[in-house]
């Protein structure tokens, strides 16, 4: 899969200023170094799946919007969805969970 890595850097830019974080907050909450964030940040660097999902969790955004970014039109779903996470998070939640999600999932990707 093949993305702009100065749009994502972007992405990430845009959602750590809007959390208020300074880089060292958001790399200390990511787990992953400064150097690292910088890089992500001015698009100089890949978007490993590990670093995705950490800097994802770390700042509460999809990895669908820090690699595609949301239109406007799902937005909506795309915290729909984020919330269904945190919901499904323990695991008797996430069997009653796994078919709703599933569903949603499926719905958001016909819009």
């Amino acid at each position: 899969m093949s993305y702009d890595k100065v749009q994502v850097g972007n992405r990430i830019r845009g959602s750590r200023l809007e959390k208020g974080w300074t880089q060292e907050r958001l790399a200390a909450e990511a787990e992953i170094s400064v150097q690292q964030l910088r890089a992500l940040e001015k698009g100089q660097r890949n978007l490993g799946v590990d670093h995705l999902g950490r800097l994802s969790d770390a700042m509460g955004v999809s990895s669908d919007f820090l690699l595609k970014g949301c239109s406007e039109n799902s937005i909506l779903v795309c915290k729909m969805l984020n919330d269904l996470k945190k919901i499904a998070a323990t695991k008797a939640n996430r069997r009653k969970m796994s078919g709703f999600v599933a569903e949603t999932v499926c719905f958001s990707a016909l819009q």
